[in-house]
């Protein structure tokens, strides 16, 4: 078998390199006193992030954490010492629902009217028109002391004091009109007009001062032991000009 002819390493042709593109030139460089563009990156003026951090601080407890566990009370800022103003409370007088010119026509014209009904079923029809406008007057001044003490004693201002006295002089009005009625319920006692007179009084009082419950009780029964004493000094008054002769043997 006649031997294959292999093609001899002379005949083989050589490759062709790729052609290369021309290196770019190098950038001329910058004129003297120029910013390069590292220097022109704007930069932050600030500590690192880790400045201050404790290199010794053990992340395997949280503080929050502990001190619920221990029901212990979480540390808070301490207040600031300036002071502050505080919210002012509600004064116990409550404007609104009228003003004290407007109670106090109502007052005078319940008060009138008490006089004329004391007036018409009394003997001495003078003597007991001026009681019963002294009682009015004096009765609507201790109901403005009842009013103070009620006042403090809930730790608030009083607020307008006329327009109390409007407010009071019309209870007292409503309470002196229906006592001075004649009423014969249950025959010649009082009983059933003073009922009436107090449920009115109470009535008025909470209506116009807007109160009820507990403080209502309190200036309601403060108001009636500031009326017994001024009414327990009349009647000593009273007893003590009444001219009795003294008991038998005195003076001996």
């Amino acid at each position: 078998m006649p031997d294959t002819p292999t093609p001899s390493s002379g005949n083989k042709p050589e490759p062709t390199p790729y052609e290369l593109e021309p290196a770019a030139p190098a950038p001329p460089p910058p004129p003297p006193g120029s910013k390069t563009p590292s220097d022109q990156t704007p930069k932050l003026k600030a500590d690192p992030v880790l400045t201050g951090f404790d290199e010794d601080a053990d992340f395997d407890k949280d503080p929050e954490v502990e001190r619920a566990l221990k029901d212990k009370p979480i540390p808070t800022k301490r207040p600031s010492t300036d002071p502050t103003p505080q919210d002012p409370k509600h004064p116990f007088v409550k404007p609104g629902f009228g003003n004290a010119q407007v109670w106090g026509i109502a007052g005078g014209f319940l008060l009138v009217g008490a006089v004329v009904a004391a007036a018409t079923y009394s003997h001495n029809k003078l003597a007991m028109s001026l009681l019963v406008l002294y009682s009015g007057l004096i009765h609507t001044g201790t109901g403005l002391v009842a009013v103070y003490l009620t006042a403090r004693l809930h730790n608030q201002p009083v607020g307008q004091i006329e327009l109390a006295a409007g407010r009071m002089i019309t209870a007292i009005g409503a309470f002196l009109l229906i006592f001075n009625l004649n009423i014969p319920l249950l025959g010649d006692t009082k009983w059933e007009e003073l009922t009436l007179a107090a449920i009115a009084y109470i009535g008025v009082l909470a209506g116009l001062f807007r109160l009820w419950g507990r403080t209502l009780a309190i200036l309601g029964g403060t108001h009636f032991m500031l009326w017994m004493i001024v009414e327990l000094g009349m009647m000593l008054s009273t007893w003590a000009n009444s001219g009795l002769p003294p008991p038998t043997g005195a003076g001996k």
